[in-house]
């Protein structure tokens, strides 16, 4: 059951941020796509440094929220933006701070229509699996691009079903990347700069090395 007057408190805090984020909108929608990926990379070097996101390996999003996930397993219909606004902090590996940023850029898509969910999983209250978040992203990031900067973060192959479409040496440079960062957030952030870097594209520099088995055993997040 939602309690009323934790609703109107979060309408409240959440009213003087939308009006921001209509403006950010605004802006958002003008760009083409490639100013658009490197757009969302900044912001999201922006939310990590305010600790709105929090860069962890074998998580898409996760939400520690008792009354937000009320607010997801009860008003599906509302944006998902909201629950993004009014969380204190998200738990994301790289794909999933793309689409938290992403979210808070552009207000289009429900609770419904992202896939969230109550979780049961650890100490998450809400989650988005990978699925969801990929079709959002979609008018923006390949799904080649997105299985590489996967891979680069989490440090080992995260084909997306992608893997005889993409070269191996593709992956062998993505993992290598990620690996020479040592911290989520360190790694986070230096993916997020090369695509900067590099007009929108996640660009790693090659290597003359081959997967190895820990590299080749694919771990989904959650």
């Amino acid at each position: 059951m939602i309690d009323n007057g934790k609703l109107e408190k979060l309408e409240r805090r959440l009213r003087p941020m939308r009006a921001a984020m209509k403006r950010r909108n605004k802006r958002f929608s003008k760009l083409g796509k490639a100013a658009a990926r490197v757009a969302i990379a900044k912001d999201v070097i922006a939310q990590v440094g305010r600790r709105k996101l929090r860069p962890a390996e074998g998580h898409y999003l996760a939400i520690q929220d008792h009354f937000l996930r009320d607010v997801v397993t009860e008003i599906s219909g509302r944006q998902f933006q909201d629950v993004v606004l009014g969380a204190r902090e998200c738990r994301v590996c790289a794909l999933g701070a793309l689409f938290t940023t992403a979210v808070m850029v552009r207000d289009q898509w429900t609770i419904r229509q992202v896939g969230a969910y109550r979780s049961y999983i650890g100490d998450a209250d809400i989650a988005v699996d990978r699925d969801h978040m990929v079709a959002y992203l979609k008018p923006w990031f390949s799904a080649r691009q997105l299985a590489l900067i996967e891979s680069a973060f989490e440090m080992r192959l995260m084909d997306g079903g992608l893997k005889d479409r993409i070269p191996e040496e593709d992956f062998v440079a993505a993992i290598v990347f990620g690996r020479a960062h040592r911290s989520n957030r360190s790694r986070m952030m230096a993916i997020m700069r090369n695509i900067i870097e590099n007009d929108g594209t996640f660009r790693p520099a090659p290597s003359s090395r081959s997967l190895d088995e820990s590299e080749r055993s694919s771990r989904v997040p959650i």
